[in-house]
């Protein structure tokens, strides 16, 4: 097995992301399938206000869809939503802690 499958499966790693796409629609990507391997139109769109698990795209999307969902119709701020199991990140918030923003 190649590393990079290698890699995809060990803890710490982004699990999904989605984003705000205007204020009506949620991108969010495709269930079992390699970052390396996306191309655009993969993307699943989901509707924020619309029926409440409809997808447009030919992919399902993320099993986590769920939350991503409600998190963007609770939060109009909120314009993405990066899931991690990242190890001290998941520390910091088991201990209440922030994670402070940064870029590189």
């Amino acid at each position: 097995m190649p590393l990079d499958e290698r890699h995809r499966t060990k803890p710490g790693h982004v699990r999904n992301i989605s984003a705000r796409h205007g204020d009506t629609q949620l991108l969010i990507s495709p269930s079992a399938t390699p970052y390396d391997a996306l191309t655009p139109d993969m993307i699943a769109a989901m509707p924020i206000d619309g029926e409440y698990g409809s997808v447009e795209g030919p992919l399902k999307p993320s099993t986590e869809w769920r939350f991503h969902l409600d998190i963007m119709k609770a939060r109009p701020d909120v314009g993405g939503i990066v899931h991690t199991h990242a190890t001290y990140s998941t520390v910091l918030a088991i201990a209440h802690k922030e994670i402070p923003a940064c870029t590189t």
